[in-house]
Order: C-alpha cells, then sequence, then structure tokens
C-alpha cells in the first residue's frame, strides 16, 4: 500500500526466505520513488533468518537515509520474542497504525 510519501510492505504469514527477497525489492522500489518504508509485520506467523536478515538490511538502509526503521504492530509473539533476542527492538519504532 502507497500513501503520499510511505509504502507500507506487507511482510505476510511467513517471513521466509522468498518473502525476504520480496520485501527487499518492495524496499528498493520504494526508496527509488523516493518512499520511507514501513514493514506490516502483523501476520507474521513464522520468520527465520533470512526474514530477520531481510529487517535488518532495511534498519540499515532506513538509517543510511536518515529515516527510522519503522514496524507496523502489534509485534506478533513470535516476532517480538526474535527480535528482543538479538537486540534488534531497540533499533525498530513500533507503530500500531500507519
Amino acid at each position: 500500500m502507497q500513501t503520499a510519501t510511505r509504502t507500507i510492505l506487507d511482510a505476510g504469514n511467513r517471513l521466509d526466505a522468498v518473502q525476504a527477497f520480496r520485501l527487499r525489492d518492495e524496499a528498493d522500489t520504494a526508496w527509488t520513488a523516493d518512499q520511507s518504508v514501513i514493514v506490516d509485520v502483523r501476520s507474521v506467523e513464522y520468520m527465520d533468518m533470512a526474514g530477520l536478515s531481510a529487517l535488518a538490511w532495511i534498519m540499515v538502509s532506513c538509517r543510511r537515509r536518515d529515516e527510522a526503521a519503522t514496524l507496523l504492530g502489534p509485534l506478533p509473539p513470535s516476532v517480538a520474542r526474535l527480535l528482543d533476542l538479538t537486540s534488534f527492538d531497540r533499533f525498530f519504532q513500533v507503530r500500531t497504525s500507519p
């Protein structure tokens, strides 16, 4: 979904290698169009290391663009747990509305 200045990327229900590649591609497309990105993780039931890597890549890319790395939540318990274990939760803003 696109709004005036940002694109909301839907992570789907499985954030695995296939979805990670798609998320990175969609983020690149948004940034090319001068849009900021928000990753919607509300429906994620499963996330593996490829998914975590995609979120890390988006986080680093946001920082390089001087933007906040933002997730649309509330975070599912499995996502919250993985972000907490890796301390990535400190680097993302979590919003409950776009």
